[in-house]
């Protein structure tokens, strides 16, 4: 009974050993935790001091934060993968630049609706799928994209806002009749309970994206007293490039005159432009986006004349594109008159015209690139990429790279022995 009792009291004994040194073990792993959650803290806090970031108000607080620590805190427990809020700043930095998307063409789509006197902007322009997961990942992301990308941004209407359609005129005296001086300022995509998610802005990159703006929207919308800030833009393509007869009632204006204030305001409002681009297309190209395709403006020139264009079925094209080369002659017919401003009512400062003999305005069509990823559906032995032309059955060939095939390469090679 007595050597009974004793087995009981040694079982209790180290029972209650084992269950102090979990405990013990739990409380060290719950410190070991804090002390590393603190380290992370203050190591990340030291080198946003060292690049002279500013901390974000309520940092290490949201609930996304918190998300973020307890998939850091997974991801250094088993090991799977080096976190990568632990990287030095600059290698964190480099890494980003890579998800930066490459060339691109931004459609800034808008309209101007007239209802009863009162003017209603429709902003039609969808969140950027490339960059909006970067601006919304946390402050470093956002930080380099506002540094790489500038936001171009579409002001909304204002009671009693002047036109901006006429700052460019040699007569600076000349003030316009205010025939919208009853404005209702409304956006029915953004509006509450609206099903459609939309925004008044785009971010571009200046030095490589190409802002599309439709050439009879912008007419009108400087015409009734709105505006964009495209001080920072440099490549600008005009769609639907179409003369057209503004008809307003009260105060109508011939093509040439419309024509005319369009390259004044877009002078004075775009310092920075480089080149500026018509684009010529048989629909409107402003109203498909295309989130995974690959989109190019190919210039009309000579060159373009003599390429070897292809219908949808791969058929080569019987007929050289002429009425495009036609075209293109019109429309710089039409720019020498444009300089020349005979008979103008709307004469333009002389700054003015020396900006526009230094940025002749080229044409230009938009090409969408088709890498042809399901060759293997369609039967055939291998794949053949080729860019497609918006609204035309117009198709050029090409390399994966996107480079255009050249029928002719390696025949100087082959016969001549030049250099490959």
């Amino acid at each position: 009974m007595t050597q009974k009792i004793m087995k009981k009291s040694i079982l209790k004994k180290a029972a209650m050993r084992n269950a102090l040194m979990r405990k013990t073990a739990m409380k060290n792993k719950t410190m070991k935790k804090t002390i590393t959650k603190k380290t992370t803290i203050d190591k990340t806090i030291v080198a946003m001091n060292k690049m002279k970031i500013d901390t974000p108000t309520s940092s290490w607080l949201t609930p996304s934060q918190s998300k973020a620590f307890k998939a850091l805190e997974r991801s250094t427990e088993d090991d799977s993968f080096f976190a990568f809020e632990f990287l030095p700043l600059e290698v964190q930095i480099m890494i980003l630049k890579y998800v930066f998307p490459d060339q691109r063409l931004i459609r800034m789509e808008f309209r101007t609706i007239f209802n009863n006197s009162n003017m209603i902007l429709n902003f039609q322009m969808l969140p950027d799928m490339h960059l909006t997961p970067l601006l919304n990942t946390n402050w470093l992301f956002n930080t380099e994209v506002n540094k790489e990308f500038k936001k171009v941004e579409l002001r909304k209407y204002s009671r009693g806002a002047k036109s901006k359609l006429y700052k460019a005129l040699h007569d600076e005296n000349y003030s316009p009749p205010n025939y919208f001086w009853d404005r209702c300022v409304r956006n029915i995509f953004c509006g509450r309970g609206s099903r459609y998610r939309s925004l008044d802005h785009v971010y571009i990159r200046p030095e490589t994206d190409t802002l599309i703006i439709d050439y009879r929207q912008i007419f009108i919308l400087y015409f009734v007293g709105g505006s964009i800030d495209v001080s920072n833009v440099k490549h600008i393509a005009l769609a639907n490039c179409r003369p057209f007869v503004w008809d307003w009632p009260y105060y109508p204006l011939p093509d040439d005159d419309v024509d005319r204030l369009i390259h004044g305001v877009i002078s004075v409002e775009c310092p920075n432009l480089r080149k500026m681009t018509y684009i010529f297309s048989s629909q409107d190209p402003m109203t498909e986006i295309h989130i995974d395709t690959e989109e190019v403006i190919f210039d009309v020139n000579d060159e373009f004349y003599y390429r070897d264009f292809e219908y949808e079925d791969g058929s080569l094209h019987e007929d050289r594109p002429y009425a495009l080369m036609q075209t293109k002659a019109e429309v710089d017919h039409c720019f020498r008159e444009f300089l020349r401003q005979p008979n103008a009512k709307y004469r333009l400062k002389d700054d003015v015209m020396n900006f526009w003999k230094n940025h002749v305005p080229g044409i230009g069509m938009i090409a969408r690139f088709d890498a042809d990823a399901d060759w293997r559906l369609r039967m055939k032995r291998c794949p053949e990429p080729r860019y497609h032309f918006v609204g035309f059955d117009m198709y050029l060939p090409a390399h994966a790279d996107g480079t255009i095939l050249n029928q002719y390469k390696g025949l100087a090679q082959i016969f001549e022995g030049a250099p490959w």
